[in-house]
């Protein structure tokens, strides 16, 4: 690793390491070398939002509406006005819109998305841009639109708004999976899903996660895959801070099952 403070280099030995690193989780991934991600990709999505501090504005509005995503838009595109409070100060977002860049964070390098490219992941990385034209023609569209056809959606929310009040902002960046298949050489995925090594001494959490609401289960999933010998132990402590939690573990299979709302669902759990 690297002190990031100081710029220097260490090095750590655990029994353990858990990769939760955003859009960085598949590069250290395969730098530890591990099979289970041979073949995956990551596709980086950014987003834009219309923001208003408006206090007048602002004060109409105490909820979180949804509208329908536009034909051949993923999920996660789908448009909301939300209300806001950071640092106390209140304010509206209405988005998103997609943007695009070969950055895996918001403030990652530019030759990111390249690191990532393996002989093995070429092939599911061109199949996924065939199969998802709607979405190739759909980003292609946001990132030409102009912002009086951006604030124009707004309007269909609130006719009343004033252009005025309102400003673009960039909001961070997703690295959306891409898996290798075989009968689709490769599908590109939207929820989210964790990789463990199979001596279970590693494990990451790849795609694009709605964070807080998957949390839980992931954590679960991860005890029960990575550390079933202890996980009787500490079952009862599971249940103390989830007591809506019901768990049957199966050792040899290192499988989970959870009665946990799976928004953003898990996937491949091995």
């Amino acid at each position: 690793g690297r002190d990031r403070s100081g710029g220097k280099r260490f090095r750590l030995r655990s029994r353990f390491v858990f990769v939760g690193a955003g859009g960085y989780a598949l590069k250290l991934l395969q730098k530890a070398k591990i099979p289970e991600v041979r073949g995956y990709a990551v596709f980086p999505l950014g987003a834009q939002f219309l923001r208003t501090s408006n206090p007048d504005v602002v004060a109409q509005h105490d909820a979180k509406v949804y509208s329908q995503a536009s034909v051949g838009a993923p999920p996660m595109s789908v448009p909301h006005l939300d209300k806001r409070v950071i640092g106390g100060s209140p304010s509206l977002m209405f988005g998103p819109y997609a943007t695009f860049s070969t950055r895996l964070l918001r403030h990652g390098r530019l030759v990111d998305l390249f690191t990532t490219i393996r002989l093995r992941n070429i092939a599911p990385l061109l199949a996924v841009g065939a199969q998802n034209l709607p979405l190739v023609r759909y980003l292609l569209g946001e990132l030409l639109a102009s912002r009086k056809r951006k604030f124009a959606q707004l309007k269909r929310f609130y006719p009343d708004s004033d252009p005025v009040d309102w400003e673009l902002v960039q909001a961070g960046q997703r690295a959306q999976l891409i898996k290798p298949d075989p009968r689709r050489v490769g599908v590109l995925t939207f929820g989210t899903e964790l990789v463990t090594g199979a001596d279970g001494t590693i494990a990451g959490l790849l795609g694009a996660s709605p964070g807080a609401s998957i949390a839980p289960s992931v954590m679960i999933d991860l005890l029960a895959t990575c550390f079933p010998e202890r996980h009787e132990q500490w079952e009862p402590t599971l249940h103390e801070l989830m007591p809506a939690i019901e768990t049957r573990v199966d050792a040899d299979q290192h499988t989970i099952d959870s009665n946990l709302d799976r928004t953003g669902r898990i996937l491949g759990v091995a």
